[in-house]
């Protein structure tokens, strides 16, 4: 059979599910999640495969009012996901359904193939969940719905064999293997971010961000030394991060440590460094890394 191509943006308010339900679909984790709205920065590509088809799958960060600079290169990457996607997959939070300002973007793209995706149905009766689909299908043309649980994969199997029975013919982009255009040395600082997320949801809001500074791979060993900078935007966040004694940080590098050792199948040595940067989110390095337009 012909192969098939699709790119589908996951777009959807904050914490509908979105980076749970590209990881769950591309059946391991490309994307950190969060209960924190906004925990996704920057679009990151989740891509799977189902019978002849491939497709991309963009995780984007939550829509919402952006004001700062990261806010809006955040918002910026939502709208040219929309515009580059031959699809959109719009989550909502079934639950708890929010419209807002994603569904007004969704709006402006009447002529995109869209679907909706009613996650977190676990949550509620599914007498409750079909007026929500006809209530949405009224207002804009979905090709389908979608009723899951993206953290208990219900209705996931269904989801892919359509996904990819509506994907239009085309070559594969992506090698067989690859499942998604993030580098490791980025995917690792991502995930000592969500760690820290996980740990002190309240006590350190977005004023961090972590970088990989070096990666060295020793293959006579088998090893990989790799060192991260946490950088805080106030020093009285640093003896929150550490703890006392050094318990919180270094229950954090032991978690990272061996979730990288199961990702790269090799024994890890992870080095995490707490510095003050206040200026991080304006730094134009930080943009360029994650392919965010700094001056959105």
């Amino acid at each position: 059979m012909a192969q098939k191509f699709d790119v589908l943006a996951v777009i959807g308010e904050p914490n509908a599910g979105k980076s749970t339900l590209v990881n769950t679909l591309v059946g391991q984790k490309v994307s950190i999640v969060s209960k924190k709205p906004q925990t996704t920065r920057s679009n990151v590509l989740g891509i799977f495969l189902e019978q002849e088809a491939q497709i991309v799958l963009t995780d984007t960060p939550g829509v919402f009012l952006p004001r700062e600079r990261l806010g809006r290169a955040m918002f910026h990457g939502v709208c040219a996901a929309l515009r580059e996607a031959e699809g959109v997959l719009f989550v909502v939070d079934a639950s708890r359904p929010q419209m807002g300002r994603c569904f007004s973007l969704l709006k402006e793209h009447p002529e995109t193939r869209s679907f909706l995706v009613l996650n977190k149905i676990d949550r509620l009766s599914r007498q409750t969940l079909l007026p929500l689909a006809q209530t949405l299908n009224a207002q804009f043309p979905f090709r389908e719905t979608f009723m899951i649980s993206a953290l208990k994969q219900d209705g996931i199997a269904t989801m892919k064999r359509v996904l990819a029975g509506a994907a239009p013919e085309g070559a594969w982009l992506y090698p067989e293997d690859q499942v998604t255009n993030l580098p490791l040395r980025l995917l690792a600082a991502e995930l000592t971010r969500e760690r820290l997320y996980a740990k002190f949801s309240q006590e350190i809001p977005y004023a961090c961000t972590v970088e990989t500074e070096t990666w060295e791979d020793f293959t006579y060993k088998k090893e990989t030394r790799i060192a991260q900078n946490i950088y805080i935007k106030k020093a009285s966040q640093r003896p929150i991060l550490l703890g006392k004694g050094g318990k919180g940080i270094r229950e954090i590098r032991l978690s990272v440590q061996k979730e990288l050792e199961e990702l790269l199948m090799r024994r890890v040595h992870l080095f995490l460094s707490v510095k003050e940067r206040t200026n991080w989110s304006e730094d134009k390095a930080f943009y360029d890394l994650w392919e965010m337009r700094y001056d959105a």
